[in-house]
């Protein structure tokens, strides 16, 4: 239910922004990162005396973000409009810090983050890359953050790529030790004297 809500409202915004002329501030790359649904705000059930409201949502926005660029889309006219659509009512932002996400493109960009709800104390703990990537070139950094990570991901490759090689050598040592351990076990049995039997007296000779 709340993929579908979350997908609901991304493909509204998604109209609207495609819809704008390609010079439009809105259609810069620099806000594409916001556009993955899994970023989309939650929505809640209207519940109004007890009863379930179904003509519209109560949209609840994360106390992390910072960013005007869903406000300034959601103000657009839904070039089609879809009858489906329930609408929107802005409620009470939710305590929820940024999501863990795996891949790169659904997760939150230093951009979106408020710069004071990250500075206390009790939020630091979110400030990880796997909750938020560096925002990017267009946004003033050094690099963006697809390569960034690709960096760490070669180098993460190359260590261990190193750490198989070791291990291969040592197992080889391991074995060629062992092996040589082997044959000078073969090399002492093969140099002990043979005693012959016809050497050995018999029980008589022995008393004499």
């Amino acid at each position: 239910m709340k993929n579908s809500r979350a997908k609901g409202k991304f493909d509204v915004r998604l109209r609207k922004r495609t819809k704008l002329d390609e010079k439009h501030e809105l259609r810069s790359k620099k806000y594409d990162a916001a556009m993955v649904h899994t970023l989309m705000s939650e929505d809640e059930d209207s519940i109004k005396d007890g009863q379930v409201i179904k003509t519209e949502y109560i949209s609840r926005p994360p106390v992390y973000r910072s960013i005007e660029f869903y406000d300034l889309l959601d103000k657009l006219p839904d070039p089609t409009p879809s009858h489906k659509y329930i609408k929107r009512v802005v409620g009470v932002p939710k305590e929820i810090p940024p999501p863990i996400a795996k891949k790169l493109e659904n997760r939150a960009r230093r951009w979106m983050i408020s710069p004071e709800w990250l500075a206390k104390p009790e939020n630091k703990e979110y400030d990880v890359p796997q909750r938020i990537s560096e925002s990017g070139v267009a946004w003033g950094d050094e690099k963006d953050p697809e390569e960034i990570e690709a960096t760490q991901q070669r180098v993460k490759e190359e260590k261990a790529d190193i750490k198989r090689q070791k291990t291969g050598s040592g197992k080889k040592e391991t074995a060629k030790a062992k092996k040589g351990k082997g044959k000078g076990k073969e090399k002492a049995v093969s140099k002990q004297p043979v005693v012959s039997s016809s050497s050995v007296g018999s029980a008589d000779d022995m008393y004499v």
